[in-house]
C-alpha cells in the first residue's frame, strides 16, 4: 500500500504538471496538442495496466508497470479541463467542471460496485487472477473508449478555437 501510494502521488503528479505545461505550450503549434497528448496517455497506459494486472509473479513489475501507467495516462485531466473551460463562457466554466468531476466520481463509484459484483460471481475468492483479468479488461474498455472520444473532442476544440479566432 505504500508503495502504491507512493507511486500514485508522485507519478500522478509528474504526469499532471508535465502534460499540462506540455499541451499548454504546444497549442500553438496544433490545436490538437491537448486531445494528443490525452490519446498518447491512454494508448500509452494499455500495456502498462496489462503489464501490472496480468503478470501477478513479480511484485516489483508489478510495481514497476503501475508506475509506467501513472506517468504516462494520468495527465489527462488537466488539458481535459482546459479544453471544457476554453469552449463554454466563464460563467459556465464551474458547472461544467463541477459536473465533469461529479461524472468521474459517479461512474469510479458504480465501476466498484460492479467489479466487486463480478469478482464474486466468478469466484475469485479461489482464484485471485480473476480480479486482475478483470480489472484488465475494464481499464482496457476504458482506455479504448476514450481514445476516439479524445479526438472528436479535439476536433470540436479546434474547430472551436478556429471560430473564435475569425470571429474576434
Amino acid at each position: 500500500g505504500f508503495y502504491y501510494a507512493l507511486i500514485m502521488a508522485c507519478c500522478g503528479f509528474i504526469s499532471s504538471i508535465s502534460c499540462g505545461l506540455l499541451s499548454d505550450k504546444y497549442e500553438k503549434k496544433s490545436r490538437l496538442t491537448k486531445s494528443i497528448i490525452c490519446m498518447a496517455g491512454s494508448a500509452i497506459g494499455i500495456p502498462a495496466i496489462m503489464g501490472c494486472t496480468l503478470v501477478t509473479n513479480n511484485f516489483y513489475w508489478c510495481l514497476a508497470c503501475i508506475a509506467l501507467k501513472y506517468t504516462v495516462s494520468e495527465g489527462w485531466l488537466s488539458p481535459s479541463i482546459t479544453m471544457m473551460q476554453r469552449t463554454v463562457k466563464p460563467s459556465e466554466q464551474g458547472s461544467i467542471v463541477s459536473g465533469f468531476l461529479f461524472y468521474l466520481v459517479v461512474i469510479g463509484c458504480i465501476s466498484t460496485v460492479v467489479l466487486g459484483k463480478m469478482s464474486n460471481l466468478l469466484g475469485a475468492a479461489a482464484d485471485p487472477t480473476i480480479t486482475g483479468k478483470l480489472i484488465c479488461a475494464w481499464s482496457l474498455m476504458g482506455y479504448l473508449c476514450a481514445i476516439p472520444c479524445y479526438w472528436i473532442a479535439g476536433k470540436k476544440y479546434k474547430e472551436h478555437l478556429e471560430n473564435e479566432e475569425k470571429q474576434g
